[in-house]
């Protein structure tokens, strides 16, 4: 990518190293903070509700793309954009599997008043060789 490209992105880069270290994820060593009710970071996931089923970051919100804005770029009214709501001036980070979506997710977010948004560098696919992607179990 080009620097003319990276300076053309509205939101910043975040790495996976970084994101598991401020969501407290790593299941190696113990947190010496205290992890509060109501996090400073969120995950966005903005993939497909099928592909967010078939692994995501524990904790993380799925928000698929799709639902989320209208023509104009405003933020539809539903119970996505609700959770999303209650998260406004936390960090959010937005996770898809093409850094283009993500970009275009992040820059939406902040035309629409959401202050702090950056991007996971690299995608969903920097986290799968981490083993910390969750598949939640089949409703019986």
């Amino acid at each position: 990518m080009s620097l003319s490209e990276l300076k053309a992105e509205v939101s910043p880069r975040i790495s996976a190293d970084d994101l598991i270290e401020l969501c407290e994820l790593s299941p190696a060593a113990p947190s010496k903070r205290v992890k509060s009710s109501k996090p400073k970071i969120i995950s966005v996931d903005i993939r497909s509700v099928d592909d967010y089923s078939r692994g995501h970051i524990s904790g993380s919100l799925s928000v698929p793309f799709s639902s989320v804005f209208g023509p104009e770029g405003e933020l539809l009214q539903c119970p996505t954009t609700g959770a999303l709501q209650s998260y406004r001036g936390r960090v959010i980070v937005v996770i898809s599997h093409s850094m283009k979506s993500a970009s275009m997710f992040a820059t939406h977010l902040v035309k629409v008043n959401f202050p702090r948004v950056c991007v996971l560098d690299g995608g969903i696919n920097k986290l799968k060789p981490t083993g910390l992607l969750t598949v939640p179990s089949p409703q019986i």
